[in-house]
């Protein structure tokens, strides 16, 4: 994470193997690398809450390829970074422009489409980084970290249930219960589903906000799996 989003209310998903591998294409510059898929990675809808940055990855120390989405040369609203060893790290401002899409600087809360959104693209592309290495890892690590919850004492907050547009009534809020919070959940690769694991881990978020799993919008069922349903994250106007 850059210095710009130090001190700003934000949420980072980190994904790496247990045991560290190495990736195939990530300093190749043909096409379906999987350095050109994070410069032009599949979105669900035509919103921001993607990893889309229309940005050209950059080599950075021979560590690590970078892409970034700014609104101005000094505020980043996200970051991708993706290593050779096959950590895939996204840091995303809870800005009224990307996660705190459309919410008030002294009532900041988290988009419930924007995080499930970021959520599923987020494990989408990194089902595309496990096919990318030499060697496919048994066992990832998906880390959560939520920073700088309760900036200058305001308390983010995440809606019990959808509602479009702030002010939302303060009952429906459930606040953040600490500054920071870290969540880490393993996975399998071999039994690897995205919305299997991108529903893990918004719970995860939802629980640590206070919210049962019950209020989580956008999913189906499919025997005793609850997963995300991108079709109806697609469908949403």
């Amino acid at each position: 994470m850059n210095k710009g989003m130090k001190n700003k209310r934000v949420v980072v998903f980190a994904a790496y193997p247990k045991l560290a591998g190495q990736l195939r294409t990530i300093f190749s510059s043909t096409e379906g690398s999987i350095r050109r898929q994070l410069e032009n990675p599949p979105i669900l809808h035509d919103r921001p809450w993607s990893l889309q940055t229309f940005d050209q990855a950059r080599i950075i120390r021979g560590e690590m390829i970078r892409v970034k989405y700014s609104k101005d040369k000094n505020r980043d609203l996200k970051i991708i970074d993706l290593y050779r060893d096959g950590t895939l790290i996204f840091a995303a401002l809870t800005d009224p422009n990307f996660l705190g899409w459309r919410s008030f600087p002294d009532d900041p809360w988290i988009h419930p489409i924007a995080i499930v959104e970021v959520i599923y693209n987020f494990i989408d592309f990194y089902k595309r980084v496990l096919e990318d290495f030499v060697e496919k890892p048994e066992e990832i690590t998906i880390r959560t970290d939520l920073r700088n919850m309760h900036l200058k004492g305001v308390k983010t907050y995440l809606p019990l249930f959808f509602n479009d547009l702030p002010p939302v009534n303060e009952i429906l809020k459930q606040r953040a219960p600490e500054n920071s919070g870290t969540i880490l959940r393993d996975f399998r690769t071999a039994d690897f589903h995205v919305g299997v694991v991108a529903f893990e881990i918004l719970k995860e978020i939802y629980l640590w906000f206070g919210l049962e799993e019950d209020k989580i919008r956008y999913t189906k069922t499919k025997g005793e799996l609850k997963m995300i349903d991108p079709e109806a994250i697609a469908k949403i106007g």
